[in-house]
């Protein structure tokens, strides 16, 4: 997305969503062929699976990811609270982890 987004900033070109979706299909691919175990598989059969069997491709990976992923110190996400207003409605832009998304 964020590739999308410099393109319309910089380049005045509006991103077609189609496009988007087969980037991250595409990067999504390069990612597990590098750091996941699996069984050869070629980009085209990555590119039509659905994606509910590509999720499951990193199910068993869950552990292991959130133990090496370092998580945020309190005083970011207290540094970020202190500059809005109000704080009963949330926005959630592609937070990655998830590790900002959760609510105490």
């Amino acid at each position: 997305m964020w590739k999308a987004r410099n393109d319309k900033v910089f380049n005045n070109r509006n991103p077609y969503v189609g496009e988007m979706v087969d980037d991250v299909k595409v990067l999504s691919w390069r990612w597990a062929l590098d750091r996941i175990s699996m069984p050869p598989l070629q980009r085209s059969d990555w590119r039509n699976q659905r994606v509910i069997e590509m999720a499951e491709l990193f199910v068993n990976q869950g552990k292991e990811y959130a133990d090496a992923r370092p998580s945020y110190p309190p005083q970011l996400f207290q540094f970020i609270a202190s500059k809005t207003p109000s704080h009963n409605l949330v926005w959630d832009v592609a937070t990655g982890s998830g590790q900002a998304a959760k609510s105490d």
